[in-house]
């Protein structure tokens, strides 16, 4: 993705500013990736902001979505992406942006126009993983809205800012899970995915430095890991000198090889993507009791984390080196979409009253068995942990 060229109409000098009141908005609107990819494209920005809901549900912008939840959406998008014209441009002119990529651009504009999302994402998150934690749940979040902003919000509304802020955290890539306790991972953006932030940011006024951000932090990069990863960024320059760190951007906008130019086609070898087979999963998703309860948008929702690795494997035009380095993680990215894929199918079965998912880890992997004594006891303790869920109506998925 070359993310070339914008009309110089479009930059402008003042520089526009993080927003720092706190919203309800993620209590309607989570990341929404696919909504957002579909803004990127879509929106002309000479059509009225009145307008432009009307346009968006008669050209079916966001699928089937109703009238009114267009409007929500469109309210979103105005509020994370119009601020940022050149942004906005320039993501509507490369039109593909890799399905890898995606997610994180979202998150960076979401965190821009919510501080309560910025905060936990950028805050509570590192702060748990630094002090050893191992995972999160929906209580541990709600407590941190109601310490931030102590009697704003009912306790039912922080338990609701908790749900789907982990949610939207799930979305971005911050978590594999969607059940609690989520275990907390290591957060591994993309290397343009920061420059992109860090483009984005050198026209934003907002609290910290380039280099030390809540928005580095939420990518899982401190000031210290900064250093180390600075010089594998597409597009930026970092020294520093006495203490003193500078950042220089080598051209008008982040670059990736996805698009380049013909030369740098010619100078640098192209990368041949690992084929992904996803039929198997697809199939067994498909299969599942209580799949037939779902809307075509539902069923959507659960199939597109398998869509988005196969959109993260690239083409045979994708040149080297920075989509070389996928190919490392291709296999885990399948794991994980796979993960997500069964969450979100537990959870949409769950609201439509097919009954509950619960996921029991047997650890039986390298057990060795001597006996046949220690084979009942080991079906005995089976018994005692599966029954109970099946004699209550949930479905059970062995690990």
């Amino acid at each position: 993705m070359n993310l070339g060229a914008v009309p110089d109409d479009v930059r402008r000098g003042n520089k526009r500013s993080e927003l720092t009141t706190a919203n309800t908005r993620i209590l309607r609107t989570t990341l929404a990736t696919d909504d957002c990819y579909a803004y990127w494209q879509k929106v002309d920005r000479r059509v009225p902001l009145s307008e432009r809901a009307r346009v968006a549900f008669e050209e079916r912008w966001f699928g089937l979505k109703s009238d009114a939840r267009v409007h929500t959406l469109m309210g979103d998008m105005v509020e994370r992406f119009d601020p940022f014209p050149e942004a906005l441009e320039l993501l509507h002119q490369v039109r593909s942006v890799p399905a890898a990529l995606r997610p994180w651009i979202c998150h960076v504009h979401t965190a821009l126009a919510d501080p309560i999302y910025r905060r936990f994402a950028g805050e509570l998150l590192p702060e748990r993983r630094a002090l050893g934690y191992t995972s999160i749940d929906r209580e541990q979040v709600a407590r941190r809205v109601n310490e931030l902003y102590p009697g704003r919000w009912a306790a039912a509304t922080a338990t609701k800012f908790g749900s789907n802020l982990l949610a939207t955290a799930f979305e971005a890539g911050l978590l594999d899970e969607r059940r609690d306790p989520r275990p907390l991972i290591q957060v591994a953006p993309p290397e343009l995915a920061i420059a992109y932030a860090l483009y984005l940011l050198r026209e934003v006024v907002f609290e910290g430095s380039l280099t030390d951000n809540l928005y580095l932090r939420g990518l899982g990069i401190g000031s210290e890991s900064f250093r180390f990863i600075a010089g594998r960024m597409p597009g930026v320059r970092f020294s520093e000198l006495g203490g003193v760190a500078e950042l220089t951007f080598t051209e008008p906008t982040p670059r990736s090889p996805c698009c380049g130019a013909a030369s740098a086609r010619a100078a640098r070898p192209c990368w041949r993507p690992t084929p992904l087979r996803l039929d198997e999963t697809t199939d067994l998703l498909k299969r599942r009791d209580g799949v037939e309860k779902l809307s075509p948008e539902q069923r959507h929702r659960v199939l597109r984390h398998l869509q988005d690795v196969l959109g993260a494997g690239g083409t045979e035009d994708d040149v080297a080196p920075a989509l070389e380095t996928l190919d490392v993680f291709l296999a885990e990215r399948r794991q994980a979409a796979e993960r997500k894929a069964l969450a979100e199918l537990d959870s949409l079965l769950e609201e439509v009253g097919a009954g509950a998912t619960v996921e029991i880890a047997l650890e039986l992997s390298g057990r060795e068995l001597r006996s046949v004594a220690e084979f009942e006891r080991l079906l005995e303790s089976l018994r005692a942990r599966v029954l109970p869920e099946l004699r209550a109506n949930h479905r059970v998925r062995l690990k």
